[in-house]
């Protein structure tokens, strides 16, 4: 079976595209389109994980369960492929600024600050309210963050 190389855009309106296998017919159909024609029965992966991955590029650091920030995440970006918590240990120090891509699906949970939004309960969010991610922030004299998003 012929290969046949497809786009289409993800729910973030970026270009993402994925070799299929397709019969003979469909490879002629293919050649035959006009430039933005559809091809019929080629799909490209529902994953949304690896649509994602296209989007974010290859400089997130995937997260599939709890995890605790340390104080070397300063600067890094994470991702999370599930619902999780992310718990902020009480007195990290230094205290690092990082980006968090909440889950395709339900939310991310931050807890055990002891001041996060100058509150010390803990809060969520979701990636349909944060399509660009949540900026975790550290206060310069308060053993606290501040978290973007809603």
């Amino acid at each position: 079976m012929p290969n046949v190389f497809v786009t289409a855009k993800n729910r973030y309106g970026y270009s993402v595209g994925a070799t299929v296998s397709v019969s003979d017919s469909q490879a002629v159909e293919a050649q035959n389109a006009p430039q933005w024609g559809t091809l019929a029965d080629a799909r490209l992966p529902t994953n949304q994980d690896a649509l994602d991955k296209e989007y974010l590029g290859a400089n997130w650091i995937p997260l599939s369960g709890p995890y605790t920030l340390q104080s070397s995440d300063d600067g890094k970006s994470f991702y999370c492929t599930t619902p999780l918590t992310i718990t902020i240990p009480v007195g990290l120090l230094p205290r690092p600024s990082c980006l968090v891509m909440p889950p395709p699906s339900g939310v991310v949970t931050f807890t055990g600050v002891a001041q996060l939004n100058g509150s010390p309960q803990s809060l969520t969010r979701a990636r349909t309210a944060n399509p660009a991610g949540v900026p975790l922030n550290p206060w310069p004299d308060v053993d606290g963050f501040g978290l973007g998003g809603s």
